[in-house]
């Protein structure tokens, strides 16, 4: 279990959404100030800020919704405990009386 946490895929995990909204969000923030008309006043400033962050964090949350539904990107499943071996002796008790003996 340590060698999974401490591997490079799972920084690589760590650092991609964050990574992922940085990214989003520098380049509405630079489309949109591009496109809003100027001269740009402070309530300018603060649509394209709270624009930018709502668009990086829908994103974000699509990529860990995506991510949840297929298992791949975010979320390793384990495998299954390996089960024990039935017994047939008598003093098994989880094994269903049979009704014999």
């Amino acid at each position: 279990m340590d060698d999974l946490e401490n591997s490079p895929r799972s920084a690589v995990r760590l650092l991609a959404l964050p990574g992922l909204f940085i990214c989003v969000f520098g380049a509405s923030t630079m489309i949109l100030m591009r496109v809003v008309p100027g001269p740009l006043k402070e309530l300018d400033f603060m649509v394209i800020g709270t624009v930018s962050v709502m668009l990086g964090l829908l994103v974000v949350f699509m990529m860990v919704i995506r991510s949840a539904k297929s298992g791949d990107l975010f979320f390793t499943r384990r495998e299954a405990p390996p089960t024990k071996p039935r017994g047939t002796s008598i003093l098994d008790l989880n094994q269903p009386h049979n009704g014999k003996g």
